[in-house]
């Protein structure tokens, strides 16, 4: 079983998808305005393939308890949610919908 974890991982990293240049040039265009703070958020939203109450759903899954906070992060090449559960922390990839990393407390 644990050879088979070790070998899925590499596998699941690499099948990760990643956003386009374009797409990430676009979301570099931020202003500290709140407009073009709410800009930036539609441009995210409309990125991500994976709806918001998808991801929470996964989230109550994987963490077994109710979602606290959800918020859609870029961060590099990635865009991901990243969800606050009453007992664990999770991040999950906005464009296939795989769990990028999870913390429990």
């Amino acid at each position: 079983m644990r050879y088979l974890l070790f070998a899925l991982v590499p596998i699941m990293i690499l099948h990760a998808k990643e956003l386009n240049p374009n797409e990430v040039f676009s979301t570099y265009q931020y202003h500290h305005s709140t407009l073009s703070q709410l800009q930036q958020k539609r441009v995210l939203a409309k990125m991500a393939t994976l709806k918001p109450e998808k991801a929470q759903h996964i989230a109550t899954q994987s963490c077994k308890s109710n979602v606290r906070q959800s918020k859609l992060i870029r961060h590099g090449k990635r865009l991901f949610y990243a969800i606050k559960t009453e007992n664990c922390s999770i991040k999950i990839d906005a464009l296939d919908g795989s769990i990028i990393s999870k913390k429990e407390y």
